[in-house]
């Protein structure tokens, strides 16, 4: 899909021609000479770029920092006379990606439109993964709310039976004894189970379901059953 590009100029003819030149290089153009119409076409449409003389209108610079601040994903390029540009860099500073000089090189304003381009393609991609990553963490917070407050025993174990993650029921009746051996803190005892279903699941790759008699950190006995499940990584390993 073309980018699309607003060009903000007071000279028409100007506009013209440089709009006939941007729309060669596959950019969709809109022209806008005046301070209402810009503000109108900002309001109604979605942009990549605009292209602004600072000074067109009394109001164009302010209102273009404005819309910058709540549209930065949009990129503004910057033309002006010489002796207006340093006017024009105090005011934007680095709200505007380039600036250029009037009249216009135009392998200069190439350069700028590719920059522009794929700084918007980039900004966009960041975007999105921002927003990824925003409902991985809501959903990441979900899981561990519903990991902790599950009305029962939940802990992770490794190849080598050492405890990696637990629940907060878990913690409560048997102690934050992540990195122990779970023989250890579920059984008190000093070596493995003979028949340890989580041995099994990760020998099979299958849950695997005991009833047992656990002992807690005060010394008190349960009788539980007992249910593993093989936690995988990307490549399908447990």
């Amino acid at each position: 899909m073309a980018k699309q590009v607003l060009l903000i100029d007071r000279d028409k003819d100007h506009a013209d021609a440089l709009t006939l030149y941007i729309r060669r290089k596959l950019y969709d153009v809109a022209i806008s000479t005046s301070n209402e119409q810009t503000v109108l076409f900002l309001d109604n449409h979605a942009l990549d770029i605009i292209i602004a003389h600072p000074f067109a209108t009394p109001e164009t610079g302010q209102y273009l920092l404005t819309f910058k601040k709540s549209n930065p994903l949009v990129q503004i390029i910057i033309t002006a006379p010489k002796e207006d540009l340093d006017e024009a860099m105090d005011l934007f500073g680095l709200n505007a990606l380039d600036y250029l000089d009037l009249p216009i090189n135009s392998r200069a304003l190439d350069l700028a439109l590719a920059r522009a381009a794929a700084q918007t393609g980039l900004l966009t991609r960041m975007d999105r993964f921002t927003g990824r990553l925003e409902d991985l963490h809501h959903a990441r917070n979900l899981f561990n709310q519903l990991f902790d407050e599950v009305p029962c025993y939940i802990s992770v174990q490794d190849r080598n039976l050492r405890i990696t993650a637990a629940n907060r029921r878990f913690k409560r009746d048997f102690g934050s004894l992540v990195g122990g051996l779970c023989y250890e803190v579920y059984k008190h005892r000093s070596s493995p189970c003979q028949q340890c279903p989580v041995v099994a699941t990760f020998s099979d790759g299958k849950s695997h379901t005991t009833e047992e008699i656990v002992t807690s950190k005060n010394g008190k006995q349960y009788n539980v059953l007992t249910q593993t499940a093989p936690i995988r990584n990307g490549d399908g390993e447990i």
